[in-house]
């Protein structure tokens, strides 16, 4: 990658040059010249780091790691992040044993003094405090280690393997996979040459061609008088049926699974026995005729020793030919060759049977024995098809049906059903541990409850305002976030059953629209909206503006607000990703847009869908963002390319909303998505999302989008899902607009 990158930056530079952009040129130069990213060299940016540290520069040292958790680390998968750390913890470490060895114990207390903050908590800097105040700290059991040179080597290694990797396993950029594709390209090109040149030097190896043991008058045109050992083997063949009364001789058949060697032999590939007769007792005549007319003429002749030998040659050819004849049949292609070739070569194939076997007269009867394509493989295509069509429909099948396909990914367990709540669900969600459930509903009441072995309320919460957002408090089912639609935010406990504490925000903003937590701390994000004032306009429940600020739960104080836009709508949904980095927000304005949460500033922004953003999440892999809007649409977006659709899902009528329900004497009710309205499974193969009467499983693939499985059991549109997991089994939460809430246990494959 790195040298990729390096000609591309060489490729921009002749352009702007080419185009006289010379302001351009000499920016772009400069920025290259103070590139952190060190041309994506893994060797250089360890190099930044140890200077770093030989410079005992701690706060240039950390902002060149923040950089790259911003670029790099903060991509990786979660599995990856516990790696992250510990080189982190490492460099760190070799920072302090670099200050020890060569006597700046300033430089020591200095680093205790900035980070004391950080590290006072972290259980792998317990034992360090004491650090500076040991005399011989290299002899002590505890640093022995990280004052010998093999461990500083070590850290070197590893840290520059694993920015190594992760540079070769990134996605990169269109000019950049434009170089490395021309590259494989050329690769392949030279690949393919040097095998066709093995592929024709055993051909020739194969297809052997002895001209002693044939008469030269009987290979030889009439009209030609030049020989030649090296001809071509299809010009040989072609005169070779021009004179059928003297065939080639092989002594060595070629290997029948190589149909283009087969089809250059000049004699048919036939199957039948009946066929083969024939054309040996034809053949037979030819020989006999031959030799007659071979002694004929050696008794008119001059030489007759010269006759005698040509006969006994002719007579040898003869037996020889008659044994390659009887050989004839293992010449066929195998059964397994002709299942794997195409239907028009088997037809080519077919024809040019028929063409010999109607040159060589055989009979009517006969040749329906040669073998031609039949009508029987397409009728096998025919049922296979069928079969395809009915695995896809039971792969598709509903809860309790009996009938059950191997090709579906999960099976069905059990469902459990809660009924607690009396009016339409607006959100529902599982907590960290996944056994329990908080769900909330349009009048505001939130019911916190247990699904196993049966449901049952752990608590339910009422407020005078009612309540319209929720949000487990991550790693523990004890907190839960409640927002108002009176600006207070409450933190309760589920096994006191009780407030612990209440936060007020903005009084302008009064509306808690959407929470959610940090994965690695305490901090969690609200998005707090105006209230509306106009409940006649048709743009129902579409806010003018919003705020977006970050809390700590510890202290219920408010950290952050993070900058937005004007005039940008309210903020509908917001959701971390997996290390707490990110995080990505949906606005009625149709954008979405994606927060830096370590500099508190945006990083991407661009319009999504026509109409509201109603619910956007990272993918699985956090290398694209998947959305579903007002517009009916589930897209799924690149991050690495702002702004480019990578897929626009074939999703169902009725999965993205706003969702109605209609009855008898003009009843209708109508509902705007305010919950998840599609959550993935943990491998990030399958995703749920709403349906008129449940819930979709769909199966995610490069190249296709398809349903696998259909959740029943509810009468209304399901509006809001979750998705669970506890070792092999899934726990697929739906809620719905008769206030019906439904866990279904799923058993993967």
């Amino acid at each position: 990658m790195a040298s990729a990158a390096i000609r591309s930056d060489e490729m921009v530079k002749d352009y702007l040059i080419f185009r006289g952009l010379t302001n351009t040129l000499r920016t772009f130069e400069a920025e290259l010249k103070v590139d952190k990213d060190k041309g994506f060299r893994s060797n250089r940016i360890v190099e930044q780091l140890l200077a770093f540290i030989n410079l005992y520069d701690l706060m240039g040292l950390r902002n060149y790691w923040d950089h790259l958790e911003r670029r790099l680390f903060s991509r990786l998968e979660s599995a990856y992040s516990s790696n992250v750390k510990r080189l982190q913890l490492s460099v760190l470490r070799l920072y302090i044993v670099n200050a020890v060895q060569n006597g700046k114990q300033e430089r020591v207390l200095e680093f205790f003094d900035k980070l004391s903050n950080e590290l006072q908590n972290a259980i792998e800097w317990k034992e360090w405090f004491i650090l500076p105040f040991l005399r011989n700290p290299e002899q002590q059991p505890t640093f022995e280690l990280y004052f010998t040179k093999q461990w500083q080597e070590t850290l070197t290694i590893s840290l520059q393997n694993f920015l190594s990797v992760i540079f070769q396993s990134m996605p990169l950029p269109t000019l950049l996979n434009y170089d490395l594709e021309q590259q494989r390209m050329i690769k392949l090109q030279e690949e393919n040459s040097r095998l066709r040149n093995q592929l024709a030097q055993k051909e020739r190896e194969r297809i052997l061609v002895p001209t002693g043991s044939v008469p030269t008058e009987e290979i030889v045109d009439d009209s030609s008088t030049s020989k030649s050992e090296n001809s071509n083997v299809s010009k040989l063949s072609s005169r070779l049926y021009k004179k059928t009364a003297s065939p080639l001789p092989i002594r060595n058949p070629p290997s029948t699974t190589s149909v283009n060697i087969a089809k250059s032999l000049p004699i048919p590939l036939a199957k039948s026995t009946s066929v083969k007769q024939s054309s040996g007792k034809k053949d037979e005549d030819v020989g006999q005729a031959k030799t007659k007319r071979d002694e004929g003429s050696s008794q008119g002749g001059r030489d007759v020793p010269k006759s005698t030998a040509r006969q006994q040659s002719t007579q040898v050819y003869q037996k020889e030919r008659q044994q390659l004849f009887s050989k004839v049949p293992e010449l066929s292609p195998s059964k397994d060759t002709q299942d794997n070739l195409k239907d028009s070569t088997k037809l080519q194939e077919g024809s040019r049977y028929q063409e010999v076997a109607k040159s060589q007269e055989i009979p009517k009867h006969q040749e329906s024995m040669i073998d031609t394509p039949s009508n029987e493989s397409k009728t096998t295509g025919a049922e296979s098809s069928g079969t395809d069509i009915e695995g896809k429909v039971q792969s598709s099948s509903a809860i309790g049906s009996p009938a059950y396909s191997s090709e579906q990914p999960f099976l069905v367990l059990s469902q459990d059903e809660y009924i607690e709540h009396h009016s339409a669900v607006t959100v529902c969600k599982f907590s960290s541990s996944v056994s329990m459930v908080a769900s909330a509903d349009i009048d505001g009441v939130v019911k916190v409850w247990r699904f196993s072995p049966c449901p049952s309320t752990v608590a339910t919460i009422m407020s005078k305002s009612p309540l319209l957002s929720l949000e487990w408090a991550s790693k523990t089912d004890r907190l839960l976030l409640l927002g108002s639609c009176s600006g207070a935010v409450k933190l309760f406990d589920t096994t006191s059953k009780r407030t612990l504490c209440e936060a007020e925000t903005d009084p302008l903003y009064p509306r808690i629209q959407s929470l959610t937590c940090s994965p690695n701390d305490t901090a969690f994000v609200c998005s707090a909206t105006q209230k509306q004032t106009d409940f006649s306009s048709s743009e129902l429940y579409i806010y003018p503006e919003s705020k977006l600020m970050v809390w700590d739960m510890k202290l219920m104080k408010l950290q952050k607000e993070l900058p937005l836009l004007s005039n940008s709508g309210c903020i509908n949904c917001c959701s971390y990703n997996h290390n707490g980095h990110l995080l990505i927000t949906g606005f009625s304005d149709g954008k979405i847009r994606i927060f830096d949460m370590q500099r508190y500033e945006s990083l991407l922004s661009w319009k999504a869908h026509n109409g509201q953003v109603f619910s956007a999440q990272f993918s699985p892999d956090e290398n694209s963002v998947y959305s579903m809007g007002e517009d009916g649409k589930f897209c799924q977006w690149s991050i690495q390319q702002v702004g480019q659709k990578i897929n626009d899902l074939a999703i169902h009528n009725g999965a993205t909303g706003p969702f109605i329900v209609s009855g008898y004497g003009g009843y209708k009710q109508e509902q705007i998505p305010n919950g998840k309205l599609f959550a993935f499974d943990p491998s990030g193969s399958h995703v749920m999302t709403c349906a008129s009467n449940g819930a979709v499983i769909y199966k995610i693939e490069e190249d296709k989008f398809e349903s696998t499985l259909t959740i029943l059991g509810h009468k209304t549109p399901v509006v809001s899902v979750d998705w669970g997991s506890t070792m092999n089994t899934g726990m697929c939460l739906t809620g719905s607009m008769d206030g019906r809430l439904r866990v279904t246990m799923l058993l993967s494959h």
